[in-house]
């Protein structure tokens, strides 16, 4: 049985996760070298220090972006492939 999570818990994890989003968006758009980190955070809607609190600098926050993308594909690959028949489509 795991804890119950706590109101800065939920936050962090809340306000990350914005962040993550904001930050594909924006690199998606403009491509890494170009996206700013005070472009992400208008996007993500929270001031620039924040993401300072969440993150080092763009690098550390571009491998949580892209390790998060990663799990994202793989939980597809694995939904996909649980509902597919036979050994051919999987």
């Amino acid at each position: 049985m795991t804890a119950p999570r706590t109101k800065e818990e939920v936050v962090k994890d809340f306000r990350t996760a914005e962040i993550v989003r904001a930050a594909r968006r924006v690199i998606g758009e403009l491509g890494f070298e170009e996206a700013s980190m005070e472009r992400i955070a208008h996007e993500a809607g929270v001031a620039k220090g924040t993401i300072y609190l969440y993150f080092r600098n763009k690098e550390e926050l571009l491998a949580h972006v892209a390790e998060h993308g990663f799990h994202e594909l793989m939980e597809r690959a694995r939904l996909a492939t649980s509902r597919a028949r036979g050994a051919a489509p999987k």
